[in-house]
């Protein structure tokens, strides 16, 4: 064996074991301040474990025996919180992967990957008001966001937060004047 290639092993086998058995990806996760937590997941500490006490009775347990012959250990609730939110605030599906232990393969799958079926039980565990099954409900909130906006969101009934989208000043003063919360 190489020189080269001996150490490009031990780095491969000591990045393993560091990552995923010494430090632990959840002790790593506790361990950040409040600060870069709700930078990284978008929530709060206490929100995030809010929304894992909800959820967790909803997630589908996985076969253990199957997960653990296959990458060492299913994907707990928790990591799947996590990764979601992670995803959710703009993290690189390639980079969750690689820090959460996270076959890339699996990342996307609707029934064993970290996001759809955490987005369905939160859905489950929460309802957010919006009438998904009204049409003349959503036809009224779309109205209300046409009008509030000077005629310029159209058919829209939910807007994001400000993290993502920035809001800007509308182009007529007039709008702003009268509902300045545009």
């Amino acid at each position: 064996m190489t020189e080269y290639l001996r150490i490009v092993l031990i780095h491969i086998l000591f990045l393993d074991f560091y990552v995923l058995h010494e430090t632990g990806k959840m002790h790593v996760m506790d361990g950040l301040d409040d600060n870069q937590f709700k930078c990284m997941f978008r929530v709060d500490r206490q929100t995030f474990h809010e929304i894992l006490d909800s959820i967790s009775p909803i997630m589908v347990e996985r076969n253990a025996v199957k997960a653990s012959n296959s990458s060492g250990s299913p994907i707990t609730s928790k990591t799947r919180l996590a990764v979601m939110l992670g995803w959710l605030a703009g993290a690189s599906h390639i980079d969750l992967c690689f820090c959460w232990g996270i076959s890339i393969g699996t990342f996307y799958n609707k029934d064993r990957g970290p996001i759809w079926p955490t987005i369905e039980a939160i859905n489950l565990a929460f309802d957010i008001g919006l009438p998904l099954h009204d049409a003349s409900q959503l036809d009224e909130l779309a109205k209300g966001f046409y009008y509030h906006s000077g005629d310029i969101l159209d058919g829209c009934v939910i807007t994001v937060d400000g993290l993502a989208a920035h809001p800007q000043q509308p182009y007529d003063y007039k709008v702003w004047k009268e509902d300045y919360r545009f």
